[in-house]
């Protein structure tokens, strides 16, 4: 009998989380008590594939698929029969190639998913992430960078001035979901008009990430978050990738994107001195008795993150997050210091 296949997203483009916070809080050491209590809490909300599959022949059938979201159930069963084929790392090889220009869509879930799949080596959910990052595909224009030599610029500096001599709106693209905002976005005659400093030399994964959680500090904003955990995804896939460097473009872009979306402008930071109030124990332990889907992953990333760079913007921003969770606040006060 064949396996119920769940849906990467719940209907109107919402995504079905439950797959990526259950990794998340593993990560966290949650334990398996609560992880069945939130899986119990979703599974009301979890929709299951029940259209036909449309059989998948070959590589350029594939390709007729990618962002139709439709055929869910073929491209999974594609993926599958070509994991049999491939081995996992054969296969993500031969497939983020192919997708890597569709990053944003779903709103970058499905390289979140890919991610917290290679981490865990989940046979099966690689092949989720793959299939949904298909179904899911949302290739951007982008805007034209200037011609000439490359300016010796920081990411940073170009999102700070990359929109001043544009009329750029001063509020957020509103539609109700992220792939749909980032898609009007790229339709604006402003969006056209706009002209990159080239700073392609700069791009890296530590650039990256210091600009996806310096702009989340700057700006509380639920877009920017994503940013944040993509680039953990991005770099988790790509140390599967034979081409390390695959995903830096495409990740730069969708950042940009996002940061436009919002409506926002980069402001100077200070130097950061300010000192948490919880600990990083503090913070796991907390984190790993939350139900809402974004504060799991975000402080999974974070904690993550620091622990990698010892930049403390993580640290600050997991904290914040964890503050700001309703759920998880009557717990700060009583917090044990153990790990779970």
């Amino acid at each position: 009998m064949n396996t119920p296949l769940q849906h990467p997203d719940f209907g109107n483009g919402l995504t079905n989380h439950e797959p990526m916070v259950v990794s998340a809080l593993k990560e966290l050491g949650a334990s398996t008590i609560h992880i069945a209590r939130y899986q119990a809490m979703m599974a009301e909300k979890i929709r299951w594939v029940d259209a036909q599959a449309i059989a998948i022949e070959n590589d350029n059938d594939l390709k007729s698929w990618l962002g139709k979201t439709q055929n869910y159930a073929g491209l999974h069963a594609y993926m599958e029969s070509q994991q049999q084929r491939l081995g996992n790392r054969s296969l993500v090889n031969r497939y983020v190639p192919m997708l890597a220009d569709g990053i944003t869509g779903g709103a970058l879930h499905p390289v979140i998913r890919l991610g917290h799949s290679v981490h865990d080596e989940n046979d099966a959910e690689i092949v989720a992430g793959l299939a949904y990052w298909a179904w899911a595909y949302q290739s951007l224009p982008f805007p034209q960078a200037d011609t000439g030599t490359e300016a010796d610029v920081s990411l940073a500096t170009v999102i700070e001035h990359l929109v001043d001599e544009v009329d750029w709106p001063t509020q957020r693209i509103n539609r109700p979901t992220i792939t749909e905002e980032f898609a009007v976005l790229t339709a604006l005659p402003a969006y056209q008009q706009l002209r990159f400093k080239k700073a392609t030399a700069a791009l890296s994964f530590d650039a990256l990430r210091t600009m996806a959680i310096s702009a989340l500090w700057m700006h509380d904003d639920f877009t920017l978050l994503h940013g944040v955990t993509g680039m953990l995804a991005a770099e988790r896939v790509s140390q599967w990738l034979d081409d390390k460097t695959l995903l830096l473009l495409p990740m730069w872009k969708a950042l940009v994107v996002a940061w436009l979306s919002k409506g926002l402008r980069w402001k100077a930071m200070p130097a950061t001195k300010s000192t948490p109030v919880l600990s990083l124990t503090q913070l796991k332990t907390l984190a790993a008795h939350g139900t809402r889907d974004h504060t799991v992953k975000l402080v999974a990333a974070c904690l993550a993150y620091y622990q990698q760079t010892q930049n403390k913007l993580f640290w600050l921003v997991a904290e914040r997050e964890v503050m700001n969770d309703a759920q998880l606040q009557p717990m700060i006060g009583n917090v044990q210091v153990e790990v779970l």
